[in-house]
């Protein structure tokens, strides 16, 4: 069972375009991502925990310019998500925002963060199957 969130519920129609514009590391879905929310603001969704029909997401507003120095590895993925504005979002299965908070990241149970230091995955690029 994942936890329950510390931060205040919030509109998850803020969310509803859980979409990835672009997807920056992906196992078996979409992990960490970029995507635009309800108001057109540049957002950055990591993956923290899951059960059966649920995927929860940490959700911090983001930039190209951040976008950048995380795709070079000039920034680990946890100092990524250290933004001013944080919150988490429950997508179910079939796509739909179920819940939504706003969070301070030390809210959030250390073992559902990644590691300090820890850069983004690279896709392998050019490799055939």
């Amino acid at each position: 069972m994942m936890w329950q969130p510390s931060g205040k519920p919030v509109d998850p129609e803020r969310f509803a375009a859980l979409r990835p514009i672009q997807t920056l590391y992906e196992f078996d879905g979409p992990r960490t991502f970029t995507f635009r929310d309800r108001d057109g603001e540049l957002c950055l969704a990591h993956w923290c925990d899951e059960e059966r029909e649920t995927s929860r997401f940490i959700v911090v507003a983001f930039s190209n310019a951040l976008v950048s120095r995380l795709e070079q590895g000039l920034l680990p993925i946890r100092q990524a998500l250290e933004q001013p504005r944080a919150w988490l979002v429950d997508q179910g299965a079939d796509g739909s925002v179920r819940a939504a908070w706003r969070v301070e990241l030390e809210d959030i149970p250390e073992e559902a963060l990644p590691k300090p230091g820890i850069p983004l995955q690279p896709q392998v690029k050019g490799v055939g199957v």
